[in-house]
């Protein structure tokens, strides 16, 4: 009968996060703090960099949680959409300065640490169900062992909550007879006392672009009848569209809501004098009508983040950058026009931040 001999040892894992761009063949190694976010490449950003287990017992099952995410460079750029990546362990130095040493040579122990690598498992979330994770006792060299995952600002698939579970190995001879640890996973008694480690590394396999934004100003949709990029019928519906879920164009300001009504909207904008309340309410709403129709064409993507400035945060209770999509539900919720809220200087806040994303793209 195997002796049930619970010994305190000590194991420990260090997250060093590191990076390989796609593409590039770029490999950065970053020293990282034991506290905070680790932004990678403008990429992820990694939390935290260091995971102690302390003290444990053999057979033990210790949780610990990573989160993953979108960087906040990353999100604040139109042109890149989603990121995939691998979670890779190595066997871990004694000193940095090792570091390559110990991947040739990781049975060198007066170097590199014991491994605890193969009793590491990685657990995604599962929400959505687009990363895979590695079960404990494994072999860490075999591809099979690297867990993968994805983000994507266009699923809205914006962090990765991992969970990193040790499963507590236990020394040959001292296993209890529930064999929860296989026996090939077992520990030489030699190594009784020593500290245990890994190396785990997040790698950034391949970032992918967005889809193309595009501008549409109010001239673009002002002249529809001479580019004819969209049809009649195709801007009616989508004018019948936002007519319903927008409080402010187009029937709330009096014009019809169709490409006629929309036109006009456009001339009355820019021949009044935008010193009266009511012309920058015009030219408000005309923008706003446009930055709807680049939503509603595909032009623009709710996702997209757009630089806000402090008088328009201020208003609008937004954050700098921000998504389309805040940034329209900020403007509904100013309804209603009681005359005099919003001010004309409020109008003309909403006006500019729209006619700014309106202008952007190609």
């Amino acid at each position: 009968m195997k002796n049930f001999f619970r010994k305190k040892q000590f194991f420990g894992i260090s997250v060093n996060v590191a990076v390989i761009v796609f593409g590039l063949a770029l490999f950065v190694s970053l020293g990282v703090s034991a506290h905070g976010n680790v932004h990678i490449n403008d990429a992820l950003s990694v939390s935290p960099s260091q995971l102690s287990y302390g003290a444990v017992f053999p057979e033990e099952v210790l949780l610990q949680n990573v989160l993953i995410t979108l960087s906040t460079s990353f999100l604040r750029n139109n042109k890149l959409d989603n990121v995939e990546y691998s979670i890779k362990q190595k066997s871990k130095p004694r000193d940095p300065k090792d570091t390559s040493y110990c991947q040739n040579y990781p049975n060198d122990l007066t170097r590199c640490y014991p491994t605890l690598c193969p009793y590491l498992s990685k657990e995604p979330d599962g929400n959505p169900g687009n990363d895979t994770g590695v079960a404990a006792f494994h072999d860490p060299t075999a591809s099979s062992s690297i867990a993968v995952g994805r983000l994507a600002k266009s699923d809205n698939d914006l962090e990765d909550p991992w969970v990193i579970d040790l499963h507590v190995p236990c020394f040959e001879g001292q296993c209890a007879q529930d064999n929860v640890v296989p026996q090939e996973y077992e520990v030489n008694p030699a190594l009784e006392g020593e500290e245990f480690g890994c190396d785990l590394q997040v790698v950034v396999n391949k970032i992918s672009f967005s889809h193309r934004e595009r501008e549409g100003t109010i001239g673009f949709w002002k002249h529809w009848n001479k580019h004819k990029t969209y049809t009649q019928a195709q801007i009616n519906g989508w004018l019948g569209a936002i007519d319903a879920a927008s409080g402010w164009v187009l029937a709330e300001g009096g014009y019809s809501v169709d490409t006629t009504g929309m036109v006009n909207l456009i001339n009355d904008s820019k021949s009044c004098n935008g010193v009266s309340r009511a012309c920058a309410k015009k030219k408000f709403l005309a923008q706003c009508l446009a930055t709807r129709l680049n939503v509603e064409s595909g032009r623009k993507l709710l996702t997209y983040n757009y630089s806000v400035n402090s008088s328009q945060r201020n208003y609008l209770g937004l954050t700098n950058p921000d998504a389309l999509a805040d940034i329209i539900s900020a403007i509904e919720s100013k309804l209603p026009d009681n005359g005099i809220n919003p001010t004309r200087v409020q109008f003309l806040l909403m006006k500019n931040l729209c006619n700014k994303i309106n202008n952007a793209g190609s």
